[in-house]
């Protein structure tokens, strides 16, 4: 169940997703799939759906020409300001620092 939860996520990220969308695809309760998705991986269904965004969010800030704004939309998030709030709970920094350590990089 976590696999085919976790392939629709990759598939799915830039839509409207969330644990009760995912569950109802699975034929299962929300609270069932949020338990089990927890226990297996570590992270919610909701925060692996926000890490998944933000990752697809770092390959799209090294190597395309988008704007933030732009991948923030691309990826799934409804306002740039969950762009930011996902790389300082996931990568541990501001979204600029990441911009500016890639740079240095």
């Amino acid at each position: 169940m976590v696999r085919i939860i976790k392939e629709m996520i990759h598939r799915d990220y830039a839509s409207l997703l969330n644990t009760t969308i995912i569950a109802s695809q699975m034929h299962y309760s929300p609270s069932y799939v949020h338990r089990v998705f927890k226990q297996q991986i570590n992270y919610t269904t909701h925060e692996y759906i926000k890490k998944t965004r933000m990752e697809k969010a770092k390959h799209l800030l090294q190597y395309s020409s988008f704007t933030r704004l732009e991948i923030a939309y691309h990826v799934g998030f409804k306002h740039p300001s969950q762009l930011y709030e996902a790389f300082k709970e996931f990568q541990h920094c501001t979204l600029t620092e990441f911009i500016q350590e890639s740079i240095e990089s």
